[in-house]
């Protein structure tokens, strides 16, 4: 049985759900993001959607309202992969000579998500190796919320289990902006691969 270190906190709830069984089903409530090929043109051929686009359209194909009208915030604003402090430095000294793993897209998201923070960092880069990430040997206790949240989805989004409900994703309280925004941009990684990162830098230049 998985340790519960939410015990008798608000968090309690989302910590169960994180530690179900994979395998699930999506429900109503919740949503699945897989690798869809994206279409020809959009990264290739020199020609790359920007990032801003890129979310907009992944918040249409969701079709959900209530996580569309929070992404909304996101196109509205300048597009930014790295805005935490050190964050694309941790980033880029783990990502530098990954390029041995099955499937490169899952660990890019992931490796983006756990260099996000500096405590989840410092608990994971021991565990990532060139061509795996071996988040049974990555210990995440002392670590806050959004750390917690960071490290489950970067898990859900590597092994292609669960992560986050619909309803969790869309509540402020538990995911805040910069949480949010990072998991979007994980989730566009995941999907479109590493070359989500640079239509950041070519957007700017503009």
């Amino acid at each position: 049985m998985a340790a519960q270190f939410m015990t008798g906190t608000p968090e309690e709830e989302l910590e169960r759900l994180m530690q179900e069984v994979p395998g699930f089903h999506v429900r109503k409530s919740g949503i699945a993001v897989s690798r869809l090929q994206s279409k020809k043109g959009e990264m290739t051929c020199g020609k790359m959607v920007p990032l801003s686009e890129l979310t907009a359209i992944f918040a249409l194909e969701i079709g959900e309202i209530s996580l569309t009208a929070r992404m909304e915030h996101l196109t509205a604003k300048p597009p930014v992969s790295f805005f935490l402090p050190g964050h694309k430095e941790r980033f880029c000294s783990i990502w530098k000579g990954h390029g041995l793993a099955a499937d490169l897209d899952a660990m890019c998201a992931a490796v983006y998500l756990l260099s996000a923070d500096l405590f989840l960092y410092k608990r994971a880069v021991s565990a990532i190796e060139t061509d795996m990430i071996r988040f049974r040997d990555i210990f995440i206790r002392g670590v806050d919320l959004r750390g917690y949240i960071l490290f489950h989805t970067a898990k859900g989004l590597y092994c292609g289990t669960k992560s986050l409900s619909l309803s969790e994703l869309t509540d402020p309280e538990l995911v805040d902006d910069e949480v949010f925004g990072l998991i979007i941009a994980a989730f566009l990684i995941r999907r479109y691969g590493k070359t989500v990162l640079e239509t950041e830098r070519r957007e700017i230049k503009r």
